[in-house]
């Protein structure tokens, strides 16, 4: 959809334009409380996040919430949306909120399907930046190791992980210095 390539090219603005017409839309026609509105919601968090407007990003989420939560077999859907929130709770350091949605996120990932899914790389390397927050860099570290042993192709981790032992590194050579 237009609005979704224009997200991926950085058209942040025109995304958005494009989505809150989509919604003016669905609403139009009575379709409010579809799976495509709670998407087009989860949609737009996701640039009100890469915007760095995480509490606008948090409505939209909860907006998607509410939606998708009333659909049979939606455990996926909810999971993810979860992931998302706990995220933008990080970025606003919220790590208590940010913790809450993880272990609601994980009642999914921890099942037979969950760790089946797509995303469960995802919802690992969210538990990663968690305790990379909290500067518990052991199980940032484990997390990120989940994350590549789940999804290999996950650059993130890799990039996270090689952060993380700088930061070990910067921390171990300071320490070295004041002793």
């Amino acid at each position: 959809n237009g609005a979704t390539a224009n997200r991926v090219a950085g058209n942040l603005d025109k995304a958005l334009d494009m989505y809150i017409r989509a919604v003016e839309i669905y609403r139009y026609t009575g379709n409010s409380k579809t799976y495509q509105m709670a998407s087009i919601y989860h949609n737009m968090s996701h640039i009100y996040q890469e915007k760095g407007q995480h509490s606008t990003a948090l409505i939209f989420l909860d907006n998607a919430l509410d939606i998708i939560s009333a659909f049979d077999d939606s455990d996926a859907e909810i999971a993810t949306t979860y992931v998302c929130m706990a995220l933008s709770h990080m970025a606003v350091n919220d790590m208590e909120k940010a913790e809450e949605k993880l272990d609601k996120a994980m009642q999914y990932y921890d099942t037979d399907d969950g760790k089946q899914d797509g995303h469960y790389g995802s919802a690992l390397s969210a538990w990663g930046e968690f305790y990379w927050h909290k500067k518990d860099y052991e199980k940032a570290i484990e997390f990120y190791n989940k994350t590549i042993e789940v999804d290999p192709n996950y650059a993130e981790a890799y990039s996270n992980l090689g952060l993380i032992y700088c930061l070990q590194a910067q921390d171990f050579s300071e320490k070295a210095t004041t002793d």
